[in-house]
This record gives C-alpha cells, structure tokens and sequence, in this order.
C-alpha cells in the first residue's frame, strides 16, 4: 500500500513546490505589498523534521492512512491524511509581524491546492482541514509552527 501513500505524498509535495511561490505573491498583491515582500521558504521538503530550526521552513508529510476502507474498495479510492508545516521565525519585537506572516503563509499552501484539488492525479481530490499553530518562546526568537492537515484522496488501478 505505501505506492498510494508515496503517490499522495509525491503529488502534494510536487503542488506546492511548484506553486508556493506564485501564490505568495498573490497573496502580497491581495494586500497591497511590494513583490519580495513577503520572503520565499528556506526550503520545502517531503518529511517531518521537527528540530530543523530553518526559518519558512515547508514541510510536507504523512501522517495517517493509506489503506482502502471497505467502502473505497468498491471506487477503489484510498484516502491519505497528510499535513503541511510551515515554521516561522519571529523576532521578539515584532511578534505580531511573526503571527501574520504565518498566517500568510498558510493561505497561500491551501491555494496550492485549491487550485487544483486533483494535484494532477487521475481521480485524485483533496480536502484541505481545519489549521492549527504552535509558538515555541525562545531567548532571543519565537518559533511559530502552523499546520493544515489535508485528506489526498487518489484512484487506485
């Protein structure tokens, strides 16, 4: 089963890597900021990494299913529980900047894909979750974590 796993994984992984940066600056230009504005992610990579203190750090993962339940069977679907993670670094004067740069961030993941909820994937849909945030408080900086989880639904053969 882990071929549906990868598959769901590899097409959420491969949407906002490719997108992420064209809908930042959709979501600069929604609020009237200059292009740049709003910095790229350090990196965006498929797994989690939780003591990698990279700022704008992307991370996309599995978290939960991969096998059919008994009613996918008969439309051979598999549905696969995922999260995207994007970590922001805050400096201690400027916390509130920290919290709406996130939140910034996080609108532009869910365009990812809704942009095209298939992913590309032939009978594939994704259902974007409720998004949760963390904040970590350090010596010197904040951490603040947030986290979308999303359903990939994909076909099997």
């Amino acid at each position: 089963m882990a071929r549906y796993i990868e598959k769901a994984l590899d097409a959420l992984h491969a949407a906002i890597n490719a997108n992420l940066a064209t809908q930042l600056a959709a979501v600069e230009t929604d609020n009237g900021l200059g292009a740049g504005d709003i910095p790229t992610p350090t990196d965006i990579v498929k797994g989690e990494v939780r003591f990698d203190m990279r700022p704008r750090l992307v991370q996309v993962y599995w978290t939960d299913g991969g096998l059919p339940e008994q009613q996918q069977k008969v439309h051979k679907l598999v549905k696969v529980d995922l999260e995207v993670a994007v970590a922001i670094l805050a400096e201690p004067d400027d916390l509130s900047g920290g919290e709406v740069l996130l939140t910034r961030y996080v609108t532009a993941i869910i365009d990812c894909v809704l942009q095209d909820p298939s992913l590309g994937v032939p009978g594939g849909s994704t259902v974007v979750g409720r998004a949760s945030k963390a904040t970590g408080f350090g010596e010197t900086q904040t951490r603040k974590v947030a986290v979308v989880p999303m359903t990939v639904q994909v076909h099997t053969p």
